[in-house]
């Protein structure tokens, strides 16, 4: 009966955001907010890390590292040069969650 490694005593030092919080910012055009700024209910902690476990526990890769260089000074990508680019993949990691169940998703830092 494997439940998938014991990320639980990890979160509390990790920041990660729901993948489809990030999917939906991009598709909607909006560039992503300021970690300070997104919605507390977009971040993936112990309450709600269930929702990457199961992905983990199948073998895939639930979570996402996105390191780049800011573009402008008051913001990371504010014309989503970079998000443009990332989003058909952070679509396509989220599809593959959700195969595992409608509120499987991907952790990104």
């Amino acid at each position: 009966d494997n439940k998938g490694p014991d990320i639980e005593r990890l979160m509390d030092d990790l920041a990660l955001v729901d993948v489809g919080f990030v999917v939906e910012c991009l598709e909607a055009g909006v560039p992503l907010p300021r970690q300070q700024e997104v919605p507390r209910g977009a971040f993936i902690n112990k309450e709600n890390s269930a929702c990457i476990k199961k992905t983990l526990s199948a073998g895939m890769l639930s979570i996402l590292v996105l390191s780049y260089p800011w573009l402008d000074r008051g913001h990371p990508d504010k014309h989503l040069f970079v998000g443009k680019k990332l989003l058909s993949i952070l679509q396509v990691f989220l599809s593959q969650a959700k195969k595992e169940g409608e509120h499987c998703t991907v952790g990104m830092m």
